[in-house]
């Protein structure tokens, strides 16, 4: 039943709170019919509970309304001995039976499941809590000699056959408290992250994937028009992976607290609206303003709002926090000591600039690196309309703005001698910021093999060349690959996504497994 307020709408009598509202703050149906909730004629219960610490209920005069709608619903409804809510837990159950709803009212230790709080489900006991209920379905609502294939999802939502997937796990990564201005202390920067295991463990390295701006973990796990994301793709490769949501985004808690200067931790929300996606990740061709955006043609439909499969990608574009890259390096920092085993990073846009911190300050954990288009350039930015470079950016350390250790050392961005190509390779590709020779290297990531790649359609490739450029300037093992090169084309930004979203993956984990995996490391669960 809908009760939106119901944790709100209480009042006191004689000293006790009596719920008023029993079922719901929202019209229901009664019969006979009214119009406006003063039509219910309610008394107070005289008799004085027979439970201490109880409270007196509401009851309909007689002859009491029906509630028609629910009528013919059988009703469990459990209540646990140590939960606030067993105070007034009585009062619904007892509304719905004189409205005719045939409701099964659970003292939960009356049944030996003793103990609990609200949170049941979260509890030591929750799976004999859990078979309870499954009992009291069998018996209640049985499913004999019913249609049960009424059961499954209809077509329009896509489901996925799981064969390859032996496990999945769901946690937090990282976090900490922060107090509030009134003294307060809340948690936040926590990181939700979802783990599958493969039947078939192929590779000694797990996966890490971090996301786009905007994005998700749901990126990995299904397209917008209804086919299998690349979390299946890396199941049937091997890998046991690690998805997440940034904190602040998606499952991870945002925290809207301010700090003792008035300004919110995890920073003020933003979202890109779906025109302003369209332009830039989906309908290029005809919104865009970039070089190679008549290129892009991997899109499945018409990338505009109204077309149901846009429609669907817009539904996963979630607001993003103004600290949520910030709070994503120690999460993730957080995650890799967590899992404890050199892993392989896989990064796509904004995640980009987040691996490469993370990798800095974890590099015995990361043994390889594959970056999508990851956030950039590292010097300067880039006129994406036309291709050219603008000024160097001083507060940048080469891949970021925040520290790198390099060899030799370098105290500020200012030691870091650059300069401007005097040419860019392609037409449709801006200049680049090098180091002046010799060059400073990324000390700690001597042993770390990186694969960038960059799509055919993309506004990216006016500066995804850059990063690469600077990765093997500064020593680092990099393999730089425009996709349409090795016969990948018409992606733009969102591939993962696109209709050749397969042959992406596909080649990643090919280059993968010739360049990375140890020859017979494999492990069957």
């Amino acid at each position: 039943f809908s009760s939106r307020r119901r944790h709100t709408r209480y009042i006191s009598v004689t000293g006790v709170q009596t719920c008023a509202l029993p079922i719901s703050a929202t019209p229901i149906t009664y019969e006979p019919a009214i119009k406006d909730p003063s039509e219910l004629q309610t008394v107070l219960e005289t008799a004085k509970p027979t439970e201490p610490g109880t409270v007196p209920c509401y009851l309909q005069k007689e002859p009491a309304r029906k509630l028609v709608n629910l009528s013919k619903i059988p009703v469990l409804f459990m209540s646990a001995e140590g939960g606030y809510h067993r105070v007034f837990d009585r009062c619904v159950p007892t509304w719905l039976n004189q409205a005719g709803v045939k409701t099964d009212y659970v003292r939960m230790e009356d049944v030996g499941l003793r103990g609990n709080g609200h949170q049941m489900m979260m509890e030591k006991n929750s799976a004999e809590i859990a078979k309870y209920m499954g009992q009291w379905l069998a018996k209640n609502a049985p499913a004999k000699g019913m249609d049960v294939s009424k059961a499954m999802p209809p077509k329009t939502i896509p489901t996925f056959p799981t064969d390859s997937i032996a496990a999945k796990g769901f946690f937090y990564a990282g976090g900490s408290y922060v107090t509030d201005q009134n003294g307060k202390k809340i948690m936040h920067g926590a990181m939700y992250t979802e783990v599958w295991v493969p039947k078939r463990i192929k590779s000694p390295y797990p996966m890490v994937i971090f996301h786009g701006n905007g994005q998700t973990g749901q990126d990995w796990l299904y397209t917008p028009d209804g086919r299998k994301g690349w979390a299946y793709a890396l199941m049937d490769a091997g890998y046991v992976i690690y998805m997440v949501d940034y904190p602040a985004r998606g499952r991870s808690a945002y925290v809207p607290i301010k700090n003792a200067d008035g300004k919110w931790i995890d920073g003020n929300f933003g979202i890109r609206t779906g025109l302003e996606l369209a332009r830039i990740w989906t309908a290029g061709r005809e919104l865009g303003d970039f070089p190679r955006k008549d290129k892009h043609v991997q899109w499945p439909g018409s990338g505009k709002p109204g077309d149901p499969i846009f429609d669907n990608f817009i539904r996963t574009q979630v607001q993003f926090a103004g600290e949520s890259t910030n709070l994503a390096v120690p999460a993730g920092v957080a995650l890799l000591d967590m899992i404890g085993t050199p892993i392989v990073l896989m990064t796509h846009s904004q995640g980009g600039g987040v691996g490469f911190e993370v990798t800095e300050q974890r590099p015995k954990l990361i043994h390889a690196m594959v970056a999508i288009e990851p956030g950039g350039p590292q010097f300067g930015p880039v006129n994406t309309s036309n291709a050219q470079a603008g000024p160097r950016n001083p507060r940048s350390w080469g891949l970021t703005d925040q520290p790198y250790q390099y060899d030799p050392p370098a105290s500020s961005p200012a030691d870091l001698k650059v300069y401007l190509e005097e040419k860019q390779e392609r037409p449709d590709e801006a200049k680049c910021w090098l180091q002046v020779e010799p060059a400073r290297k990324l000390a700690r990531w001597k042993n770390i093999k990186t694969l960038s790649i960059s799509a055919d359609g993309t506004y990216h490739r006016t500066y995804d060349p850059c990063i690469p450029k600077f990765l093997k300037q500064a020593g680092v093992d990099n393999t730089f690959i425009r996709l349409e090169d090795v016969g990948i084309s018409g992606n733009s930004h969102m591939m993962m996504l696109e209709k050749n979203s397969d042959q992406v993956i596909g080649f990643i984990t090919d280059w993968l497994q010739k360049n990375v995996l140890s020859v017979g490391s494999t492990s069957t669960r």
